[in-house]
């Protein structure tokens, strides 16, 4: 009998309101499908997670995503930065 196996979806999940990344992560449970998600809260977390930058080289520990799920109204520099660079 042939065995099917499901492809894991690797999300990274960019968020800096905790609420906010607990309801994503409960829909994507939800859901039911094969899913790993990674979280960072800054923009420059999010672009070093994405180039592989300190302390994100590990690539078996940080995989690269299949999908981003951004906040939009993201700083890039963190979240304290009221004049900060926005990702978007």
């Amino acid at each position: 009998m042939a065995t099917t196996t499901e492809r894991v979806v690797k999300y990274l999940l960019v968020e800096d309101n905790d609420e906010h990344a607990d309801i994503v992560q409960r829909c994507l449970r939800h859901t039911k499908l094969p899913s790993e998600v990674y979280c960072v809260r800054t923009g420059a977390d999010c672009l070093a997670y994405l180039t592989g930058g300190k302390p994100f080289e590990d690539r078996s520990r940080y995989p690269c995503p299949d999908v981003i799920l951004l906040d939009i109204r993201m700083p890039i520099e963190n979240s304290t930065n009221q004049g900060g660079q926005r990702c978007v």
